[in-house]
C-alpha cells in the first residue's frame, strides 16, 4: 500500500468553500488513504462523491488513473470549488435520470 506524500495546494481552500456553501454536505479530507484514492468524501442528499483535486497543470499519478480505472461509483477530478459543485450537480441528475432498480 502507497500513502499520499503531499496534498494539493487548493484542498484546505476547496474544503472550507464547500463546507461554507453546502453546510449540509460532509466534506471529509481522504488523500492520506493513499493507493489512488481521491483527496475528498463528500456526503450530500443520501449520495457519496468522491473528488480528487488537482491544481493547475496537475496530473493523475499512476495509481490515481488505476484507482479510477477501477471505480464503479461516483468519481471527479477537479481543479476548483465550481468544478466540484458542477460535478456533484450533474452526477446527482444522472443518478435522477436513472431508472431505478427493482429489489431482489
Amino acid at each position: 500500500m502507497t500513502y499520499a506524500k503531499r496534498t494539493d495546494g487548493n484542498q484546505s481552500e476547496i474544503i472550507a468553500e464547500l463546507r461554507a456553501v453546502l453546510p449540509e454536505a460532509s466534506v471529509h479530507p481522504a488523500s492520506a488513504a493513499g493507493d489512488g484514492f481521491p483527496d475528498l468524501a463528500i456526503g450530500l442528499w443520501d449520495d457519496n462523491y468522491l473528488v480528487e483535486l488537482k491544481g493547475p497543470g496537475g496530473k493523475l499519478t499512476k495509481a490515481q488513473e488505476r484507482w479510477h480505472a477501477r471505480w464503479k461509483g461516483n468519481r471527479a477530478v477537479c481543479k476548483t470549488t465550481a468544478e466540484v459543485l458542477v460535478s456533484i450537480l450533474r452526477q446527482s441528475r444522472k443518478k435522477s435520470a436513472e431508472p431505478t432498480r427493482r429489489s431482489l
